[in-house]
């Protein structure tokens, strides 16, 4: 059995600065960490959670191999070298001090929420609504990383700048260089603890005269790297240390030296649009702009954008602090490349480019160590804040000074190490001022950034001494304090005491060094340390920081409640939020982040001063003395006590989900309680309403109470919309603006129930809501929507179809909502333009989902009921619905999409090719009355007649024709026939089916289909006998015609089929109405009726007017028979006239004449002429024909009544007297023909009407076969 200290290694101890407490697992729990095992030794050491049985079982899973040390033999596996990828097997069970990253994966709790990714999922810095604070044992280098970005300053020399990189992870890491905005790229691989070289030639990134394109260098890489940039000049090196992204800051303050050569620094925004705004503290030419103290610049910069400020600093001053300030992290670099410092002259030309670190990591002490070669140096101290107090110290001497915000202290100094504090943190840069000391030769300019004790860096670090030629000496410089410094290895050197300096508390020593690359560490890793390096040879040198920490160190919280910033020493807090609390003993306060307020679940009643605020709140804030998190005093009570009793009082009440069912109720209650409603009422409902929806409740109470509220609203306004014509004072934008957001407001309220409850109706006076959940893969065909509840006759003829493509939103479940409005009392529009048109007497609201549904290919059904006033509804009615969009989002008709289908008695059929709120916009027919209830009964009971006497004489008439075959031999006998058997189908279809079979789904439109045929059947036949006519009266020659009647059958019977089989394949639907079966007006009734109607009768009309011009030609060129009066002249045409209208369906126009004033008549008359037509038929083409009783007459029974003669009849006809009312003895053979012709057609009962005797020889009667 292991033992504690085995399971808990001293490498441990090293990365965190002091030991962790690492919990003793039970053996029992298999899958539970054993240890924490380091896998990877970089700057972010990367832990992996063991189990106890991946120890000793033969496999390195450690880095250091400390799991398979000392193990039993017989449990001892062959080694393995490398580490084991998966370690981990099996889901891994964290313990109670320890968080679960991953299913294979812990880490110790006490590293959640601490601003470092210990998790390889950075799980652990996620979701941290209040971070602790930073481990102050772990100082971890800060200038490794994967991504680096800077910009290449104006003042670089002309030769290459060389990328210097160092793999510091056991990886071989992909690294891409790519230079931004620019099609200049590399991929080059760096091998794990190596160093490699990339040159980037200047020409690249200038443009024709020599000058720095606008150029961004970023660097990306799979594992982490340490990066630096490298240039030479004249015998001069330069370095600086990249820092990564993840470190750049917000605030920057850059010391921009103009000594020699203009001072530059510039700004690089990252992969986002930034805002920067640049001060300076003194007087400066930026570029040509010259520029005052305090006066501020501000750039917009592009993603990886680089601005490039170059500074004149006019006057005695040598430096000038520029103050850079972004709304997103940017990097910054400055400085300059300068000759080799000549013996004659100091203090001169000795800044060198380096990457500035954000004001965040400033901080408040420094041990400043001596440059090793130089015999001076110099110190520049820059302020962040006003009021900073510095103090310097050497040895026993001290002095202070008070520095501004963005002032600087320069200070020369011997070859003497110096403290720094400070009050608030500052910023401090080590210069060499002075010849070598050793070689007597000129110095090397050398810069370096001194990091205060809290960026010291911790643990083991790699780094590269770059190969500078074989006369190069290297020194590494290494401070810490006194008592560590000793157990510091150099690779596998212990420091010793003949390089040591000892200067009070903190010591330095330089240590000879080879280039190539290095390791340094503490025996214990639990020292920090600064790590700098130098060189120097007959002809370069330089002097870099090799390392340092970027930790934030000053941290800032924003206090929003009194909108504050304040500031504060990141390691001066043990906490950055308000542990858990309990007070009055049963009141639990959780842990809470800073400045944040936490408050109790129950809240104070409406009817107090702080209603909807919570009972109890409790603030955590930051205090400055002493600086640390805590608990304010509880906030306990409701205030003083309100009343509610009217809209206006719940304007300053809180909602929330706590108390949305109150205010709801309330609201409800105070609307009901107006007497008269004003614009302010209105506005203050809409205003409370939308308090109310925007919590999100879902609860039905609360749905109920906003249905029922908004019901209040539109019964009140259409009480005073009744009462003042004109609108009065409520004729506002405001009531219109807030009438169309209730309708929004109270639909979006509908679709939150919807999300806790299937279905549900809500019936109100003026509203009714139907709302449910449809099941997109249960809908096979259109959706009908009725209302839930028919409260009017209206409500019965009230429907919408939503056609299923309206269904395709790729969801299982849809919310559909189907509101009927009484009137538009809500929809208050303020414009003009549909003025002429009357207000709609009710308005469907549909929804289907929260999505906007437009553009449908098949549209939606709307069918409205026809209005209460008896008017006649025209043309131009406009089926609309209300754009919420419209005058300024008050709202107003628009009729976009939407098409007005037809009326009925009964409703009114809109289609609209999108989802809203709809109406009906009448237009009337000049304001005429609908026929009274009385004179449809009377009409009803004329059409019964009629059609039963029109039945019974077409069937006698069929009886007697196909009892005596000599009746029909002729043909207009026969075209007579098939227009009787077409005319006798229509009436019974009609009369015994079009109302009695309307409640089956199959029988009415078996019906309506039939009496679709043979009306349009009868209407063929009727266009047939008019074709025959104008070839026996108009043509005469060229008359006969091979197989007329045959002709004819097909195309009156076939056509018919045809129309009509179309219809039932595609349309059958149009063939149920809701009162009778029959087309429902549309499309379809147009085409496929009115259509070749309105054809056929147009035809006929137009043959009426020719054979009746010719039978007046005809009359007028003969001998006028003198024994005739006018009158019986006048009395023929008459008949004529008649007959032919009969023949040819004229009478059927008169449907077409059904409007304007004279429609009742036009009504009367088609009813009348059409039911009997039937009868006409009989008493004209059969009773009243010669022929016709003379067949008869033997056959009847009284034979008194076979001598006689029936009255009003005669013995033959004349059809020549009956055209034109004269003999014809002398005319030409033309009119003589004409006359046999017609002679002949009169016996065969066609046209003929005038009683005059007339002998017809043998010939003629035998011409009729052959007609």
């Amino acid at each position: 059995m292991m033992t504690t200290k085995n399971i808990c290694p001293l490498w441990i101890a090293a990365v965190f600065f002091v030991s962790l407490p690492v919990p003793v697992l039970s053996q029992s729990r298999s899958n539970t960490c054993a240890k924490f095992c380091l896998v990877t030794p970089s700057a972010r050491p990367i832990l992996k959670c063991l189990r106890v049985s991946d120890i000793c079982n033969g496999i390195i899973d450690c880095y250091d191999g400390e799991d398979e040390r000392n193990c039993n033999d017989e449990f001892t596996q062959p080694a393995v070298t490398t580490e084991n990828p998966n370690a981990l097997t099996s889901p891994v069970v964290c313990g109670t001090e320890e968080f679960l990253c991953s299913e294979m994966e812990c880490v110790p709790q006490r590293l959640v929420c601490d601003r470092f990714a210990d998790c390889s999922n950075s799980r652990d810095e996620e979701n941290c609504t209040s971070r602790g604070l930073l481990r102050k044992d772990l100082a971890r280098p800060g200038t490794y990383g994967r991504y680096f970005l800077f910009a290449w300053p104006e003042t670089y020399p002309d030769s290459s700048l060389r990328i210097s990189m160092f793999g510091v992870s056991n990886e071989t890491s992909a690294v891409t260089i790519s230079i931004q905005n620019t099609l200049h790229s590399w991929t080059l691989d760096v091998p794990a603890q190596e160093h490699i070289w990339h040159d980037i030639n200047r020409t690249l990134v200038t443009n024709s005269k020599r000058e720095f394109a606008n150029i961004t260098i970023y660097i990306q890489s799979k594992y982490d790297i340490s990066v630096s940039a490298v240039s030479e000049l004249f015998a001069s090196v330069g370095i600086f240390q990249l820092i990564p992204k993840g470190s750049f800051g917000k605030e920057y303050f850059v010391p921009v030296i103009d000594d020699r050569m203009e001072g530059v620094a510039t700004v690089s925004a990252l992969s986002e649009p930034t805002y920067i705004i640049i001060r300076f503290n003194t007087p400066v030419k930026l570029r040509e702009e010259f520029l005052h103290p305090g006066e501020q610049i501000s750039k917009s910069l592009n993603p990886f954008e680089t601005f490039q400020a170059k500074v004149r600093v006019p006057g005695n001053d040598s430096a000038t602090i520029m103050h850079i300030v972004s709304d997103k992290p940017v990097a910054v670099v400055s400085g300059s490349i300068c000759a080799r410092i000549p013996l004659a002259i100091e203090a001169t030309c000795d800044y060198l480019v380096e990457q500035f670190p954000p004001f965040s990591q400033w901080g408040r002490r420094f041990t400043v160590p001596p440059f090793y070669n130089r015999s001076r140096y110099s110190l520049l101290i820059v302020a962040g804040r006003n009021n900073t107090e510095v103090t310097l110290r050497t040895g026993i001497r001290e002095s202070s000074f008070g520095l501004r915000q963005g002032n600087y202290k320069m200070i020369n100094l011997d070859d003497v190490e110096i403290h720094v504090t400070s009050t608030k943190p500052v910023l401090v840069i080590s210069f060499s001022t002075s010849r070598i000391i050793h070689e007597e030769l000129d110095g090397d300019p050398a810069m370096i950034i001194v990091p205060p004790y809290e960026q010291f860096i911790l643990g083991e670090q790699y780094f590269y001494i770059p190969d500078l030629g074989i006369d190069t000496k290297h020194y590494i410089s290494i401070t810490a304090t006194c008592d560590s410094i000793m157990d510091f290895i150099l690779d596998a050197t212990s420091v010793n005491s003949s390089s040591l300096v000892v200067k009070g508390k903190m010591c330095f020593s330089n240590l000879p060094i080879e280039n190539g690359n290095h390791t340094i560490k503490h025996r214990s890793n639990n020292a920090s340390y600064m790590l700098a390096s130098y060189g120097f040879n007959s002809r370069s040198g330089y002097g870099r920081l090799v390392s340092f920490n970027t930790r934030p160190i000053t941290c800032r919280a924003h206090d929003e409640l009194h909108d504050v910033i304040l500031e504060y020493n990141c390691d001066d807090l043990e906490k950055s939020f308000c542990p858990d609390d309990v007070t009055n003993g049963n009141i639990t306060w959780p842990q809470t982040g800073m400045f944040t307020t936490v408050k109790s679940e129950e809240i104070c009643s409406l009817y107090y001063s702080r209603a909807g605020e919570p009972v109890r709140s409790r603030r955590c804030i930051l205090d400055d003395d002493p600086l640390e998190v805590k608990w304010e005093e509880p906030l306990i009570g409701c205030g003083e006590p309100k009343p509610v009793k009217t809209p206006q009082d719940l304007e300053t009440t809180i909602v929330t989900t706590e108390n949305v069912e109150e205010v709801s109720m309330a609201l409800e209650s105070v609307t009901k309680e107006i007497d008269d409603i004003t614009t302010d009422d209105v506005v203050a409902v809409s205003e409370a309403l939308a308090k109310v929806v925007e919590t999100g409740s879902s609860s039905p109470q609360v749905t109920e109470s906003v249905v029922q509220t908004v019901d209040t609203v539109m019964a009140d306004l259409s009480l005073a919309d009744t009462e003042e014509q004109d609108g009065g004072d409520l004729e506002t934008t405001e009531t219109a603006m807030s009438t169309s957001a209730m309708v929004q407001l109270m639909e979006q309220q509908i679709h939150q129930s919807l999300e806790v409850v299937d279905n549900f109706a809500i019936i109100e006076e003026s509203i009714q809501v139907q709302a449910f959940n449809l099941k997109v893969e249960e809908i096979a065909d259109n959706v009908a929507l009725t209302p839930a509840e028919v409260q009017t006759g209206g409500d019965a003829h009230t429907s919408a179809i939503l056609p299923k493509n309206v269904f395709n939103l790729q969801l299982s479940t849809v919310a559909v909502s189907f509101v009927l409005y009484r009137d538009d009392s809500l929809f208050r529009t303020t414009s003009d333009k549909f003025q002429n048109k009357r207000a709609p007497e009710l308005v469907l609201s549909i929804s289907v989902g929260t999505v906007k549904v437009h553009r449908l290919k098949e549209p939606v059904v709307l069918n409205f009921p026809t209005p209460k006033e008896n008017k006649s509804i025209s043309k131009n009615t406009s089926c609309v619905f209300w754009d919420f969009q419209l005058n300024d989002g008050s709202g107003d008709w628009s009729d976009e999409g939407c098409t007005f289908k037809g009326a009925t008695n009964q409703s009114v059929t809109c289609e609209c090719n999108h989802l809203t709120n709809f109406a009906v916009l009448m237009d009337y027919m000049d304001e005429v009355e609908v026929m009274p209830v009385a004179y449809q009964n009377f009409l009803n009971v004329v059409t019964i007649i009629g059609c039963s006497l029109s039945i019974l004489g077409l069937s006698t008439t069929l009886v007697v024709f196909f009892t005596f075959k000599r009746l029909r031999s002729s043909r207009p006998r026969r075209i007579l026939v098939h227009l009787c058997i077409a005319l006798l189908c229509l009436y019974c279809t009609f009369l015994f089916g079009i109302d009695l079979a309307v409640n089956s789904k199959w029988a009415c439109p078996m019906v309506g289909a039939l009496i679709h045929y043979f009306l349009l059947s009868t209407i063929f036949w009727m266009g047939v006998e008019a074709l025959n006519i104008y070839l026996m009266l108009v043509r005469v020659f060229n008359m006969n015609v091979r197989r007329f009647v045959l002709k004819s059958a097909l195309i009156a019977w076939g056509t018919p089929v045809v129309v009509v089989g179309m219809c039932l394949i595609f349309a059958p639907e149009q063939y149920q109405r809701e009162t009778y079966c029959f087309l429902t007006q549309g499309s379809v009734f147009f085409f496929a009726l009115i259509a070749p109607m309105a054809l056929v009768l147009f035809c006929n009309m137009f043959i009426f007017f020719l054979v009746f011009r010719n039978l007046m030609t005809s009359n007028m060129a003969g001998t006028v028979h003198r024994k005739k009066t006018d009158m019986d002249m006048l009395r023929e045409r008459l008949q004529n006239a008649i007959t032919m209208t009969i023949l040819m369906g004229l009478t059927w126009t008169f449907g077409f004449l059904m409007f304007g004033h004279t429609r009742f008549i036009f009504q009367f008359l088609f009813c009348l002429c059409n039911s009997f037509q039937g009868l006409l038929v009989f008493i004209l083409f059969c009773w009243r024909q010669e022929d016709v009783r003379k067949t008869l007459r033997p056959h009847c029974v009284s034979a008194k009544r076979k001598g006689k003669e029936v009255v009003g009849a005669k013995a033959d006809y004349d059809v020549t007297n009956s055209m034109t009312g004269q003999h014809t003895t002398g005319l030409k053979v033309s009119l003589d023909t004409r006359k046999n012709i017609v002679s002949t057609t009169s016996t065969s009962s066609t046209i003929l009407l005038s009683p005059n005797k007339i002998k017809i020889n043998n010939n003629q009667k035998n011409s009729e076969s052959h007609i």
